[in-house]
């Protein structure tokens, strides 16, 4: 064809590479790019109308073909099991409820095995109406019912006066809202706030979520303050900000079922990830810009032992009716869990720094001014360690009590932090020498599992359960399973077996592509701003792409 045209034929030849062997090379290049994209246009021509638009819009803002092409594959590739597309649902939507139920890991290997092994398809898929499952918290033992007679699912898990067509209407009006039910607290403008979308409607009702929900538990901002700027849409704002209004706006999508909050058709733990993106690189640009005094290890500790002395203080105080119990309800035993998580994080974090010292510190002249004096035990990384681990079996107990109580139907933010802080510091935790707890006993009021490799299996299961439905949270799964592969620690069967499965029949292939997190890095700046290179979770999970799980 150059000949023909004429015009030179150049190909730039690899050393030690003859003419040839270049030509040959860049002909299977050029086969190869022409096959993927044929079959692409087709796979894509098989799709409904949504995909082929939300495939179109990633392609338009340079998405990678093959990336693409394997997620449309995967949409519609049977299963080498030969399980066909309707069963594979079916299936994904009986494990996520299993695995979101209050069933302990023992109950639930049980019933793996007679499930991966078909022991239990008694009936024929058609006659089991599996979408009654949802918004429902099931056990092990109705799972089995369910599956393995001809009793309607209403009539095992809801009062007999619920009629089944009821209920699938319902179902299927899930994302149909009244417009008169669903009007915001106050119209917001878009414009300037965010660049993702131009729907000052829809910005208005997620922010309306926003308050109603996340900000009535953790107070993130006040909020007539925070309306009252984004009204008057004047930035720069002390209480308002393009940053702060992508974050709003991502959080409230994972409480919302707009259309326009899923950033894929129909996959929830996409809803607001165009947010968050843009979130992340507004956040890029600001962090690390701070200027930072020299770090006085001294000074750390310290702070340290009085922020702990203010917390202990702070959790022995709480009124009768907060202290810990198990009939709390669920948004209470967050609180105990997310005051753990702070101490746990408090003393991995400082040990781990004070590990990282090149010479040991000693403490300096004692100030009147301090809670608590430190000694010289304060500033040994075994002391914070030991205390870390003391408070992950604790952290790991109350998150067994949370799951056999109200399941994981419902993922409250610090039941999701504290598994996975637990999970991490468990991974490297040993029993102490003799049965000697940490120094810091006084939180004997909170039980604890004693056994490391229990408790690790339990907040393990508890984050693995949290997968089923939370993006992040596969990531910081497989993060902690590789994670153990690198440090050569060997997990219990009963853990290995319970993500392999997970992993084959709800995760999918290639779930990690989706993920783009600081998360659990947050604490690293790269020396110019931003996040740090090769350290966020996707990029690790890229790395370790090599290492089975």
């Amino acid at each position: 064809m150059c000949s023909t045209r004429q015009r030179s034929c150049q190909y730039e030849a690899e050393q030690g590479e003859s003419r040839q062997k270049a030509l040959k090379r860049k002909h299977d290049h050029l086969e190869a790019s022409h096959n993927e994209l044929s079959d692409f246009v087709t796979c894509l021509a098989r799709q409904d109308n949504s995909t082929v638009l939300d495939v179109m819009r990633k392609v338009r803002t340079g998405g990678d073909i093959g990336d693409l092409l394997q997620s449309l594959r995967s949409r519609t590739a049977s299963r080498g099991t030969s399980i066909d597309s309707g069963r594979r649902e079916k299936q994904i939507l009986l494990l996520s409820n299993l695995m979101q139920g209050t069933d302990a890991l023992p109950e639930i290997m049980h019933f793996l095995e007679a499930f991966v092994n078909d022991m239990l398809w008694t009936r024929e898929f058609y006659e089991i109406d599996l979408d009654l499952l949802r918004n429902r918290l099931f056990n092990v033992r109705t799972l089995g019912r369910i599956i393995a007679c001809s009793v309607p699912i209403h009539q095992i898990s809801s009062p007999s006066t619920v009629h089944k067509s009821s209920l699938r209407q319902s179902t299927r009006q899930t994302m149909v809202l009244d417009e008169s039910l669903d009007t915001p607290l106050v119209m917001l403008p878009a414009a300037p706030w965010t660049r993702i979308t131009e729907d000052d409607l829809l910005v208005s009702r997620l922010v309306t979520i926003f308050l109603n929900y996340q900000n009535a538990y953790w107070r993130y901002v006040e909020a007539d303050l925070f309306l009252q700027a984004m009204k008057l849409a004047q930035p720069p704002s002390d209480l308002c900000s393009p940053l702060l209004v992508n974050s709003v706006l991502a959080m409230a999508s994972l409480s919302a079922e707009y259309r326009d909050v899923f950033f894929e058709a129909d996959d929830y733990t996409s809803r607001g990830r165009q947010f968050h993106e843009e979130a992340m690189r507004l956040w890029a640009s600001l962090r690390g810009k701070d200027k930072l005094g020299e770090e006085d290890m001294d000074s750390l500790v310290q702070a340290a032992l009085n922020l702990r002395e203010k917390l202990y203080d702070w959790y022995e105080g709480l009124s009768s009716d907060l202290k810990y119990d198990l009939r709390l309800p669920a948004f209470l035993h967050e609180i105990h869990c997310e005051y753990l998580c702070v101490r746990m994080t408090l003393a991995s974090n400082l040990g781990a720094r004070l590990q990282s010292q090149s010479s040991p510190s000693e403490p300096r002249s004692r100030g009147h001014h301090n809670a608590v004096e430190a000694d010289v035990e304060h500033f040994q990384a075994a002391y914070w360690t030991s205390e870390a681990g003391d408070l992950a079996l604790r952290a790991a107990k109350l998150l067994e009590n949370y799951r056999s109580l109200h399941g994981l139907k419902f993922v409250l933010p610090f039941i999701f932090q504290t598994a996975t802080t637990a999970s991490f510091i468990l991974l490297g935790h040993a029993p102490t020498e003799n049965g000697r707890r940490s120094p810091d006993d006084r939180l004997h009021s909170i039980e604890a599992i004693e056994e490391p490799t229990s408790g690790l299996e339990e907040s393990l299961r508890c984050l693995l359960g949290i997968a089923t439905q939370v993006s992040i949270a596969r990531g910081a799964a497989l993060m902690l399973l590789k994670t153990a592969k690198i440090m050569k620690v060997k997990l219990p069967d009963s853990i290995m077996h319970l993500p392999q499965t997970v992993a084959e029949i709800a995760w999918g292939i290639k779930n990690d592509r989706s993920l783009s997190s600081s998360y659990p890095n947050y604490a690293l700046v790269a020396a110019g701003g931003g996040r740090p290179e090769g350290l966020t979770m996707e990029e690790l999970l890229n790395k370790w792409s090599n290492l089975s799980v």
